[in-house]
């Protein structure tokens, strides 16, 4: 009788193990920075709430006025986007006081900034600070409509 009740425990005892290390692991991984790579989409203005609600892949640029690469890349996003509107959301957010919330929020301290959003609301990519080529753009495009 003891036999067969041997198996049953290691069986529980064994899985009850496998449970907690696995929870043990998912409380120790590290989280994705707001607005990295892993993490959610923070809808935090309307542009993103519309965006978010489009169902698409969303592009989110941060700029500013007075970055001289930024209007290199307003260029470069002019020349690309209109090829993918019915693709993917654009959001173009530029710094001011009523901005600023945003960029915080994205942990944006260097434009431009191009995030790159995928249809489920997680970041896939991100370019901080650097100028991103028109076949560039085109690539990660290609890559987060698919």
């Amino acid at each position: 009788m003891t036999r067969r009740l041997v198996a049953p425990v290691v069986i529980v005892v064994v899985a009850v193990l496998v449970v907690a290390a696995y929870a043990a692991m998912e409380a120790s991984a590290p989280k994705a920075k707001p607005g990295f790579p892993g993490s959610r989409l923070i809808a935090d203005n309307e542009q993103l709430v519309a965006a978010a609600s489009s169902g698409k892949p969303i592009l989110v640029y941060f700029s500013s006025d007075t970055c001289p690469t930024c209007l290199v890349e307003d260029e470069e996003l002019t020349a690309v986007l209109p090829h993918y509107g019915s693709s993917v959301a654009f959001v173009s957010i530029k710094y001011a006081d009523s901005t600023a919330k945003v960029f915080q929020d994205w942990s944006v301290i260097s434009v431009p900034t191009i995030v790159l959003v995928d249809k489920y609301g997680i970041v896939t990519e991100r370019v901080d600070g650097y100028f991103v080529s028109r076949d560039d753009l085109r690539q990660d495009l290609e890559r987060l409509t698919q």
